[in-house]
């Protein structure tokens, strides 16, 4: 289970099984709340094995209330809940930030990105066609989500 602390960026723990034991914290000179950024970091033995960033949309009054967030944890560590855990605490500490809504792009082909960012209340509202050029030269679409808080 989680330690739940009051304050975005706190350092945070949990238990996820056996093989994953990450802890989270914001790293040194990271984007400060204030500004009303947040960077979650996983770590995993001393290793970093994710990350999640939350930024303001704009600057502007009228985008004020929106934020979108970025997600990635390392390859072998897919399936062990990680991803869950830090939008969950992304989540959190966007409401404590006064964001109302979150915003993010998926590549499509990422079916495990989409099933999360749907199981924690995201809602896909379009699709950006040739978003992203990978090395190979292929282009591939990102669905446009977001999710309100």
């Amino acid at each position: 289970s989680m330690r739940h602390r009051t304050r975005p960026g706190a350092r945070r723990e949990a238990a996820i099984s056996p093989a994953i034991m990450p802890s989270f914290r914001p790293p040194a000179g990271s984007r400060s709340e204030s500004a009303g950024s947040l960077l979650l970091t996983a770590f995993c033995g001393g290793r970093l094995v994710g990350n999640l960033g939350l930024d303001p949309v704009g600057p502007m009054r009228k985008v004020r209330h929106r934020a979108s967030v970025g997600l990635a944890v390392v390859r072998d560590c897919w399936g062990q809940g990680l991803g869950t855990i830090l939008l969950a605490e992304a989540l959190q500490a966007a409401r404590q930030l006064g964001y109302e809504q979150v915003e993010l792009e998926v590549l499509a082909p990422n079916q495990r990105g989409l099933a999360l960012y749907e199981r924690a209340g995201f809602v896909a509202y379009g699709r950006r066609e040739r978003a992203v050029c990978q090395k190979d030269g292929r282009y591939e679409a990102e669905i446009l989500m977001y999710k309100t808080l």
